[in-house]
């Protein structure tokens, strides 16, 4: 029984508006409230242009079931290196990185046409941008 694809990422942080800003207004994705819920405070869903919720955020008093809810979300990615996601307009999305003054990496893997931007959230979680050419 194959997966189909990842469905979503889940980031736990005490900087719940620093990450809803990353991620929608750095990467177009739209912040909505999570099922069940009519507002944004404990922690939100952020949406592709099809509407799919591909990063969940949490505040760290959200309930988790895990038992940790209430203590401090540890910066970086820990054993997972980073969350890649398919992009488009490469040299819209290094501009506006750069004139948001945030520290990029690129990287260019000519032999399948892709270039990579390589960028960290509020919560020093890696985030990988790819854009592969037609």
């Amino acid at each position: 029984m194959p997966i189909r694809t990842l469905d979503h990422v889940n980031i736990r942080t005490a900087q719940l508006r620093e990450t809803y800003a990353f991620y929608a207004e750095l990467l177009g994705l739209t912040l909505t409230a999570p099922p069940g819920r009519n507002d944004t405070e404990m922690g939100g869903w952020l949406c592709d242009q099809q509407q799919r919720p591909v990063v969940h955020v949490a505040g760290i008093n959200a309930p988790y079931g895990d038992g940790k809810e209430g203590t401090a979300a540890e910066r970086g990615s820990g054993a997972v290196h980073h969350v890649a996601f398919d992009c488009v307009d490469y040299g819209a999305m290094l501009k506006q990185l750069e004139r948001r003054g945030h520290a990029i990496r690129t990287n260019e893997v000519t032999a399948i046409g892709l270039k990579q931007i390589f960028v960290e959230d509020p919560n020093g979680i890696m985030v990988e941008l790819n854009f592969r050419s037609a």
